[in-house]
Order: structure tokens, then C-alpha cells, then sequence
């Protein structure tokens, strides 16, 4: 980021952050993440460009985008358990129409109604990883970019160097136990978290062009940020240090890739998912067709 983009980024993060209703401890923490973000789409488009947030939640990285001359459209249905409290949800809606952030109130789907025309940026942050099933969501991201515009995911990275350790030490790199234990309300967490290679090989079979990737250091931003012991601030410098000599090893992975002229959906495949789960071709015993299989593994009963 040049010089007089870091001076814009900052007096927009700081005008996010005075008119941000909820707690600003955590959203402060993101600030490598936020940056990072808007130094990448400020590489990849001119300002101002369109861009399409999806899972935007409490629209934070939204705002700052918007302040810095972009047109952002931000889909959230915002039911997450904190979303429901009181009068969050319209605190949210209150702080997007302040930050100029068109919000709009929405599942994302095949079939929901999102806005019109193409976008030159269509991003997805720490979204991927609650989706159970990605190829129907990157078709929906897809479809709403121009041609040579650019999908733009940031999602944990699975392999980093602190869940590799807890796995040395026989811990899980999973959600808190004590967190699915005494959970309320239906399941919207991280269902799966992936691997750089895993998370390429998405966007390269979802046939986009162009696929590249950096690595940060979010969450050890995040944890720098809210604790109060020297010893501590110590010991996480010292990580970041040492765990930012690759990006293998970062917490936060961002991907990006093109959509090309006369790219189209991925269609379902029988044949690919029963190559990765066989059940579905050897208990085929009463020799149903395609599309059959496809309505009875679909359907919800």
C-alpha cells in the first residue's frame, strides 16, 4: 500500500471504529486484516470500484472500504447468536447506512434475491469455512462478478504453525469443546477450515484464472491486541516472528482469482463425488439415473 492509500485506509478504519455501535476491542485487533484487504482490491481494481460483500456480519471491513471511495454492497442475514440480541440487528443496519454501505437483509443462495449487475469485486471474509457445501456458494459469488473481475476469499488456514503444535502436544485444532458442549441455537460455526493448496484447488476447479495468494497473521494480531501482559505481548511477537518466515504457517489465508470470459457454473457431479465418497456409486442398487441420485441425495427428507 503507497504511502497517501495507507494515510486514506487509516482515516477511514478510524471512522469506522468512531461510528462502530458494538465493543471495538476485537474490530481493533483486525486492523491487519482490514488493511491487507483493502491493499489487495486497491491492487487489483481502481478506486472507486463495486464490490459485493457476502457474510459481511457486522459490516466493519465494509465501512472502511466504503470511506475510502468504493461502492460496497454488504448480504448478511444476520443470525448469528449475537445478531439476535435486543436491537443488534438494526444497530448493524443503522451502521451500515452511516459508513454509506448498502446492507441488504439476506440469506446467500442459489435462489436469493440479491442485487443486480456484475460487480468488480465480489469477497467472501471468514465466510467459506461456515459453508457445508461450497461449490453452490463460490457459483452464486462467481456469478455476480464482471468478466476479469476478481473473487477475493480470506479464511483461516487449517495447517498453521499453532494448530500443528497443539496436534504435537495432543490438542485439537478444532472448535472449543466447551463451546459445542453448552452451544445454543442452530450451528453457524466453522464447518470445515482448509489448507492453502485446498482452498487453490477450489477456485482452479470452480475454473477461475489468474489464482493467487499472501498469508496473514490475524489472530495473533487479535490476541496482541486485547491483552494486558507484557509477558504475554512478548511471547506473541516472538510467534508472530517466527510463524511469519512462512506463509504455510500464518493463521489467515487470502485467495483471489479471475473470472474469465464465458465462464459458466459448476454443475453437480455424480461422478466426482462418488469418486470421494463410493457409497453413493456401490449402494446404487436400484440403478438410478443422474438426476435421480442428485434428487434423493438433495432432498430433505
Amino acid at each position: 500500500m503507497l504511502p497517501g492509500d495507507a494515510s486514506r485506509f487509516h482515516t477511514a478504519f478510524e471512522a469506522m471504529v468512531a461510528e462502530y455501535p458494538f465493543d471495538t476491542t476485537y474490530i481493533e485487533g483486525t486492523q491487519r486484516r482490514t488493511k491487507a484487504v483493502a491493499a489487495l482490491i486497491e491492487r487489483l481494481e481502481t478506486t472507486p470500484c463495486r464490490i459485493l460483500s457476502l457474510g459481511a456480519g457486522a459490516c466493519d471491513v465494509e465501512g472502511v472500504l466504503s470511506r475510502m471511495g468504493h461502492d460496497v454492497v454488504a448480504v448478511d442475514d444476520l443470525n448469528d447468536d449475537w445478531h439476535k440480541l435486543g436491537e443488534n440487528q438494526t444497530r448493524i443496519k443503522d451502521f451500515a447506512q452511516s459508513m454509506d454501505v448498502e446492507f441488504v437483509d439476506e440469506h446467500i443462495g442459489p435462489d436469493s434475491p440479491l442485487p443486480g449487475g456484475e460487480f468488480d469485486i465480489v469477497m467472501a471474509l471468514d465466510v467459506i469455512e461456515h459453508i457445508d457445501a461450497p461449490r453452490p456458494f463460490l457459483n452464486t459469488a462467481v456469478t455476480h462478478l464482471r468478466t476479469g473481475g476478481n473473487l477475493v476469499l480470506l479464511t483461516p488456514n487449517v495447517a498453521h504453525l499453532a494448530n500443528r503444535l497443539r496436534f504435537l502436544f495432543g490438542q485439537s485444532p478444532s472448535i472449543d469443546v466447551e463451546y459445542m458442549y453448552w452451544h445454543l441455537g442452530p450451528f453457524r460455526s466453522h464447518v470445515n477450515e482448509y489448507t492453502l493448496g485446498e482452498l487453490r484447488w477450489m477456485l482452479e476447479t470452480h475454473d477461475l484464472e489468474d489464482i493467487d495468494a499472501t498469508s496473514i497473521n490475524q489472530s495473533v494480531a487479535k490476541m496482541k491486541g486485547s491483552t494486558e501482559s507484557r509477558y504475554r505481548k512478548v511471547l506473541l511477537t516472538i510467534y508472530d516472528r517466527v510463524s511469519g518466515l512462512r506463509d504455510q504457517w500464518k493463521d489467515t489465508q487470502i485467495m483471489w482469482g479471475q473470472k474469465p470470459e464465458g465462464w459458466s457454473e459448476i454443475p453437480p457431479s455424480i461422478d466426482a463425488f462418488s469418486e470421494c465418497h463410493p457409497q453413493i456409486r456401490d449402494n446404487n442398487l436400484d440403478t438410478l439415473s443422474t438426476d435421480e441420485i442428485i434428487d434423493a441425495v438433495t432432498s430433505e427428507q
